[in-house]
């Protein structure tokens, strides 16, 4: 199994998989999907699936979430796990994955969000993190109707203390490319979005 960095492992996947009911073998797509350790998951559990990545790899498309190169209506759902925030075009990625939705397709969003102010964080474990209403905002627009929103900011915590524990608290700002002042103005959430094409 492919290493995975982001809260709760597969805890949060696996409530994605069972709130959106996907039948066996649905193909399902992966956008930003890193080395693919949720496509290897999904493929070992039956599903059909296929990731994209912009740095491509080892089985992985290289590609822009915002530039899919499949055909219309053609994947049963579209993941979002820790990527969105780190897109540079996220509406154009959401449309996107409409787009490549069969009728009535779901898409999953997983990722940090800000309690306090926004911020753009430059490091390689955060992107950008939003209001939640502006989240919310950017998935209805894009053409979904929103069906669950769950808050997994005590998942998100714990790999930050992880993170702070195993490489210490100087390397783990480092990482989010922000200073400790800049990190508590935001107080990072994270959530769980799910929808539906309309």
């Amino acid at each position: 199994m492919k290493p995975v960095c982001r809260p709760g492992g597969f805890e949060i996947t696996d409530r994605a998989l069972e709130v959106c009911s996907f039948p066996p073998s649905a193909r399902l797509l992966d956008c930003g999907c890193g080395a693919g350790a949720t496509v290897e998951y999904f493929r070992e559990r039956g599903f059909c699936a296929e990731g994209v990545d912009i740095a491509g790899g080892d089985g992985i498309i290289k590609a822009d979430a915002a530039e899919l190169p499949f055909d219309d209506e053609s994947f049963d759902g579209v993941f979002f796990e820790c990527s969105l925030s780190k897109m540079a075009f996220p509406d154009e990625a959401l449309k996107e994955a409409r787009r490549v939705l069969k009728k009535s397709g779901r898409i999953a969003v997983s990722d940090f969000y800000a309690r306090g102010d926004e911020f753009d964080f430059s490091g390689e474990l955060l992107g950008r993190a939003e209001k939640q209403e502006k989240i919310i905002a950017r998935i209805e627009n894009a053409g979904f109707k929103l069906t669950l929103q769950e808050d997994y900011s005590r998942l998100g915590d714990e790999l930050c203390a992880s993170i702070i524990l195993k490489h210490g608290s100087k390397a783990f700002f480092d990482m989010t490319g922000a200073g400790r002042d800049e990190f508590k103005r935001v107080r990072c959430g994270y959530a769980l979005y799910a929808g539906v094409k309309l």
